[in-house]
């Protein structure tokens, strides 16, 4: 197991660390915040080390049938969307840009379903991405710091350009990620009732109050309603529940008071935020989505799509046609204008199957197995804040959220194979 263990601490430090080691690609509060050590093509180390784990899970774990059945689909599909993409008439540079942007996560979430599913328990790696998240801490403080001493005495946000080691201007996907660590200690806490695990997820929550990724308000409340509903919501654990978030949401005004922030919780300011300094003039994010629809109907391709990378960067060439920062604001317009109905139709099925995967394991698990336990139930709570997540930010194209997200989720998938293998149903739900 030394090999994958390895393997596993490399990929998900570069994946979280690399986009703020290279050079920025430019833009105010990004080449201050990105240290520069290396050149931006570095990246590329990333998705090699992916293509040999995913030759090594194949031939490694060749008696197990979901990866390859996983390979097999992603081809098809893969096939498919080059003749979209010959049929719209653009370059199969854009084509393979846009693979990059997919799937550069499968090979871990299928290394982690063949861990979990030969039991192998991922502590040790699991311990290390909670040392990356809690790293985010005194980053995202060191950062705020020297941001807002460059801006003094002129009228520019600080905000909105921490991001840790995300890399860039990444905010929201930095708050996206700690949602991981701050889901993981609030089951804790529920579980055991110790304050120390209350302490963690508040720690966790300061650099989304560094950033104001006030979307984490929001995240909160849906987990917090979810777990609720996990832990059968009894009185009890309500009241509980209702406690850690109360203390939770006075945390976010304290320490945004604390920091002269106070106006970003002011319902003028946001009410003039929205309508006319957001995005210095992009789209809303409800707007995006409908412009994501006008154009797949425009273009008269409303069930496929225009092709995979039509709406995404091409670092291979010249950027997609429909790639615009101005009028695309996360996951979800790519989506719809990369691969119309059907791509929405699959991708719902993916989560609604993940979330029942998990949520089957959950009430499997003995409760002897207490990590793996509470994985499961951080996963199923994972699944909720990516969907979430999809209508927030760029996350399904971002691999420092994708892969401990691939890694953990293909981990309980593999979990649940081991624990029906034995009652003769696997072929049945793959």
């Amino acid at each position: 197991m030394k090999f994958q263990r390895y393997y596993i601490y490399l990929i998900i430090t570069l994946a979280l660390v690399l986009n703020w080691v290279v050079v920025s690609s430019g833009g105010f509060g990004r080449s201050s915040l990105n240290l520069g050590l290396l050149p931006k093509k570095s990246l590329i180390i990333i998705e090699l080390f992916q293509a040999l784990i995913l030759a090594y899970v194949l031939l490694k774990y060749k008696k197990l049938k979901f990866p390859l059945i996983s390979i097999v689909t992603i081809g098809l599909f893969v096939v498919f969307n080059l003749i979209v993409h010959q049929i719209n008439g653009y370059e199969v540079t854009v084509w393979v840009s846009g693979l990059r942007h997919y799937f550069s996560f499968v090979p871990i979430l299928l290394l982690g379903y063949a861990l979990g599913s030969i039991g192998y328990e991922i502590k040790s790696e699991f311990k290390l991405l909670m040392i990356l998240l809690f790293l985010q801490v005194p980053v995202s403080t060191v950062q705020y710091l020297s941001i807002k001493a460059l801006v003094k005495g002129s009228d520019v946000s600080v905000f909105d350009v921490v991001s840790g080691t995300m890399g860039g201007s990444a905010t929201n996907l930095l708050a996206t990620l700690l949602s991981i660590g701050i889901v993981y200690f609030l089951i804790l806490f529920l579980n055991k009732r110790k304050p120390k695990f209350l302490l963690g997820a508040f720690i966790l929550i300061v650099p989304t109050v560094l950033g104001s990724a006030k979307g984490m308000y929001i995240i909160l409340v849906i987990i917090s309603i979810y777990l609720m509903k996990a832990y059968k919501a009894s009185l009890k654990n309500i009241i509980l529940l209702s406690l850690v978030y109360v203390t939770i949401v006075f945390g976010f005004i304290f320490l945004y008071s604390s920091l002269e922030a106070g106006k970003t919780l002011d319902v003028e300011f946001l009410t003039k935020y929205a309508q006319e300094d957001s995005g210095r003039g992009r789209l809303s994010r409800i707007e995006s989505i409908t412009n994501a629809f006008d154009i797949i109907f425009d273009e008269q391709s409303p069930l496929f799509g225009m092709g995979i990378g039509s709406a995404n960067t091409n670092p291979l060439g010249e950027d997609a046609e429909y790639n615009d920062p101005f009028i695309i604001r996360h996951s979800i317009d790519r989506l719809i204008i990369e691969t119309g109905f059907l791509g929405l139709f699959f991708l719902t099925l993916i989560i609604g199957y993940m979330y029942m995967i998990s949520r089957r394991v959950s009430k499997q698990i003995p409760d002897y197995q207490q990590f793996n336990k509470d994985i499961t139930l951080l996963v199923s709570s994972m699944i909720i804040v990516f969907a979430i997540a999809l209508f927030w930010d760029d996350i399904l194209f971002r691999v420092q959220f994708m892969y401990p997200f691939g890694l953990l989720t293909g981990y309980v998938l593999g979990m649940y194979y081991r624990l029906t293998k034995s009652k003769n149903i696997y072929n049945q739900i793959i």
